[in-house]
């Protein structure tokens, strides 16, 4: 028997601002169901939707199923919706340019580079009051520089806004960001930009390679936990290995964030890796305070800065007895 009520990765929203994300629901013939949530978390909007008292703008499927007509003479009508991007009558009043934003590879725990700056344009019949750019998830998406509040004309587009990807995970990371805005009135919607990235915990480009040792392949390098003040460093070694024809002057190492208390003590300064061959690498860990540190080590060719190589570090520093 076909299901009364099936809703498939179905978003709802009020014009701008998300009230429910990605629902699967599946109400078969018979069933009694009751939705029960705090206040304020649209309740009745997930009840009301499948009757079209609400048509969300997003989701991959809306299936419903309602018994018409007399006890007698019942009449079946199926309604089935199939939702790719955006609901027929729900009109983009903010469109991003550019449409999705990727950052690539970045190390696990340490902040990329700022994004190319993304603008949404407004098509809206008035002008619009934009409250926040909402990213999501967050983390590991986030704006890059604290936001201000704006009143967008029809016809104008917004300040440029860069955003950031802190991985927390190995592994690919997708989000959204979005315009936030209680001036967009349902069934509107303003369509966010799509963020993509990739938490690395080695990052290699041309012929230098870092392997072995303590280091284990798509594994952040963890030194552990370390007592602080005063408790012997943790020592961690890997090799940076020169897989080119050619020998390679590599300068020092170059962390992502100063001050945690991760350093290299061999070798300490430039240093050259036969063609070939490796060279081994210590690091030590002394935590600077009580608590969780990421970071990231590379090594750079001195000549070609496009040639590197490194890895996403990690320790916690606990006090005494702790």
């Amino acid at each position: 028997m076909r299901s009364f009520v099936e809703l498939e990765d179905v978003d709802f929203a009020y014009g701008a601002v998300p009230v429910l994300e990605r629902i699967n629901l599946t109400v078969e013939p018979g069933d009694f169901l009751g939705i029960i949530g705090p206040n304020a978390t649209d309740t009745i909007g997930l009840a009301s939707a499948p009757a079209e008292a609400e048509m969300p703008c997003r989701g991959k499927r809306i299936m419903i199923a309602s018994a018409r007509g007399g006890a007698s003479r019942a009449r079946m009508l199926l309604l089935a919706l199939f939702l790719p991007g955006s609901a027929a009558g729900c009109a983009t009043v903010l469109t991003p340019a550019p449409a999705t934003v990727n950052f690539g590879s970045v190390y696990v725990g340490i902040p990329s580079a700022p994004s190319a700056p993304v603008k949404w344009k407004s098509s809206a019949a008035a002008t619009l009051s934009i409250e926040a750019i909402d990213t999501d998830p967050k983390p590991p998406f986030s704006l890059a520089a604290p936001f201000t509040s704006l009143n967008l004309p029809t016809g104008v587009e917004t300040p440029a806004y860069t955003f950031r990807f802190t991985p927390q995970t190995v592994g690919a990371a997708n989000g959204t960001a979005v315009p936030l805005s209680t001036s967009i009135t349902f069934p509107d919607t303003a369509q966010p930009v799509a963020l993509a990235g990739t938490g690395a915990a080695q990052l290699s480009g041309g012929s230098l390679a870092v392997t072995g040792g303590n280091l284990t392949a798509g594994q952040v390098l963890d030194f552990g936990a370390v007592t602080t003040p005063g408790g012997a460093p943790a020592v961690r070694t890997f090799t940076i290995t020169n897989n080119g024809p050619t020998a390679i002057t590599v300068n020092a190492a170059r962390w992502s964030v100063d001050g945690l208390g991760f350093s290299a003590t061999a070798p300490t300064g430039p240093f050259l890796v036969p063609a070939g061959q490796s060279v081994n690498v210590t690091l030590e860990f002394v935590p600077s305070a009580v608590g969780d540190f990421a970071d990231a080590v590379t090594f750079v060719d001195a000549a070609n800065p496009a040639n590197h190589a490194g890895t996403a570090v990690k320790g916690k520093g606990v006090a005494p007895g702790g």
